[in-house]
């Protein structure tokens, strides 16, 4: 579907599947990280997370994080954001999304992703990563304490007016931060429209 608002009105509304309207949910695919982006800074705005500059190392202490490289302390929410972590997760399209199949075969994806090898330092280089954007919602959930779809419904998608939504989680109740989430054409053009 295309949705496009001029000065604050919908000019055209089309649908190229006759199977699909205006009141069918779409799935997002990786739009779901600019989502993902605005939950974060929303919960720094909130006082739930310091800083982009909070270690994330020391968000996961109760984590069993095995990685000995010394790099993992200096791996912050902004790498997380600007997907500079310098970790190994070969989790996109460059990749085969290998790194993400690697990551559902566990039961704690934080922890698999966290423990991955370090490739370069955090912050140094600019490698697309899925697993960075999952990172991110396991943040949110464990600095809000609760589940990321909750938050963005209170603090997000309510406000906008937003009321049906989909977002499937990780096999410990995080929701997947990279993609999976679905919303409405007319709801996600109110994410476009908050934006401008």
């Amino acid at each position: 579907s295309v949705t496009i608002i001029r000065n604050g009105y919908i000019v055209s509304d089309i649908y190229f599947d006759p199977l699909f309207s205006g009141d069918t949910k779409h799935i997002l695919h990786s739009v779901t990280k600019t989502i993902m982006s605005a939950l974060v800074g929303i919960a720094i705005d909130k006082g739930h997370i310091e800083s982009v500059d909070v270690p994330v190392i020391g968000i996961f202490k109760e984590k069993n994080i095995e990685n000995s490289d010394d790099r993992i302390n200096n791996l912050t929410i902004r790498h997380l954001l600007t997907m500079q972590t310098g970790l190994g997760s070969q989790d996109s399209y460059l990749y085969q999304y290998k790194g993400l199949f690697e990551a559902q075969k566990t039961n704690d994806w934080t922890e698999y992703a966290l423990n991955l090898p370090f490739e370069k330092d955090p912050g140094t280089r600019f490698e697309y990563s899925n697993l960075a954007s999952f990172l991110l919602s396991a943040i949110i959930t464990k600095s809000t304490g609760t589940d990321t779809l909750s938050f963005a419904k209170e603090h997000l998608f309510n406000p906008l007016g937003i009321e049906d939504v989909q977002w499937e989680k990780s096999p410990k109740g995080i929701g997947i931060g990279w993609a999976r989430m679905w919303l409405k054409p007319h709801d996600m053009a109110k994410i476009g429209l908050l934006y401008l």
